[in-house]
Order: C-alpha cells, then structure tokens, then sequence
C-alpha cells in the first residue's frame, strides 16, 4: 500500500516537474546558488579565522592573559581618549605577580609611540617597546640573529636594543647592526639582536 502511493507521489511530482519545466528551472538554479553561496561563505569565514588567529599568533604566546589598565577622568574619558595611563607602576606589577597562584612568567610592555630612532644620519619615526628578558617568550620574538636582553641586561638598565627587520634596514641597508650603537631620542643603544619580521 505504501509502496503504490509512494510511486503515485514521485509520477505525480515528475509531471508538475515535465509540466512547469521553467519554474523547475529557476527552483533547481536557486537551490544551486543557495548552496554555493553558504558554501563559499564558510570557507572564507574558516579561512579569514584562520588568518586572524595566524596573525595573533605572530604576536603572542595562545596562553598569554593580557591585563591593561585604564585611565578615567571626571568627564568619563577613557584612557584612548584622555591620553596614556600613568598610575600603574612596575612596583604593581610585581605586586599582582605576587599574588597570582600558577603565574609562570609575566612581563610589563612600556611602549613610547612615534619615537625618532637614528643611526649616522638616517632616522626613523618607530614605535619603541621596553620589557623584560622573558619577553622574547611571552611576546613571541624570535630572533633571526642576534641574543635577547638576558635578566643582568634588566637589572643593570644596560642600553642593549633588538631592532624589527624593517628599521634594521632603513637605519643599516646592507650593514650588519650588531654590536653598533643607535639613538633612541638622544640615548644611545647598543643593538645586538635582530627579530623576525611579524607583519
């Protein structure tokens, strides 16, 4: 019985599908690009994610936590609008590290934006981060030549730099950098590292 009506059903639909074969047409193309569309829309979403945790990644280490603080004011400012936060101390970094149950390492980012950086007359608009000797890890930089500040380079405030590949060449061209001295500003710095280009 289920077998007869069954049959009844498909002939019945094959010849509404014979009898109407533009509108069959124009349903099968519509499905078609629906499907195609959904497809092509995962694969670039997957693929974009992918590209952005890729990017991410070149920055930081997947198991950093990242804690910033923020400067408000009476109007409600925030930092990004009232200028950069300078309450918070290296003293308080330490402090909350302290206090961290399970911390294996942490680092404090110090970043001065837009700082000229020179080298026998060619100069550079760059921006400048201080860390810690364990920021190599944590920040993710490796090194394509070169060492990273060890922790006697933290504790004596030596003046050691790790040029990005791009400023090594603008302030260098051809020449090697280690172990030559550039400006920060007006203060002089030994470079003897270079990072991996990061994008």
């Amino acid at each position: 019985m289920n077998k007869k009506r069954n049959n009844r059903i498909i002939r019945s639909g094959l010849r509404m599908i014979s009898r109407f074969k533009l509108r069959t047409f124009f349903m099968m193309l519509g499905i078609i690009i629906g499907i195609t569309a959904l497809t092509l829309t995962l694969t670039i979403g997957n693929g974009i994610e992918k590209k952005i945790m890729d990017n991410i990644g070149k920055f930081f280490n997947p198991n950093n936590l990242i804690v910033t603080s923020e400067k408000v004011t009476a109007e409600g400012l925030r930092e990004s609008e009232s200028g950069p936060n300078t309450s918070l101390k290296i003293e308080d970094a330490e402090a909350i590290a302290d206090q961290l149950d399970g911390l294996v390492m942490y680092d404090y980012l110090y970043i001065i934006p837009q700082t000229n950086v020179s080298y026998s007359g060619a100069n550079h608009l760059a921006i400048v981060k201080g860390c810690r000797d364990v920021g190599q890890v944590i920040w993710n930089k490796p090194l394509t030549r070169g060492v990273f500040f060890n922790e006697s380079d933290v504790k004596s405030s030596k003046r050691v730099a790790v040029l990005g590949p791009k400023i090594a060449n603008i302030l260098f061209g051809g020449d090697d950098p280690l172990g030559k001295q550039i400006k920060i500003g007006n203060i002089p710095f030994n470079v003897i590292g270079i990072a991996e280009a990061q994008g």
